[in-house]
């Protein structure tokens, strides 16, 4: 059963903030690098957080074929 295109737009809404969000958290950790500051921990959380956004994009494509 397709999700209703009301659920579909909130998560169209959802993926867009949270790319806006990874871009600038992405730009402070490559300040903080460039300052010497090591930034392991913050890329490895970054990467989790690709990871599910790259998810939910797969699982939104899918919705928008039904």
């Amino acid at each position: 059963m397709p999700l209703p295109s009301e659920i579909l737009e909130d998560i169209k809404s959802r993926i867009d903030e949270a790319e806006d969000t990874i871009k600038s958290i992405s730009d402070v950790i490559s300040d903080l690098r460039a300052s010497g500051i090591d930034a392991s921990k913050q890329e490895a959380a970054l990467s989790k957080a690709k990871d599910s956004l790259r998810e939910l994009r797969v699982f939104y494509g899918r919705q928008l074929k039904r």
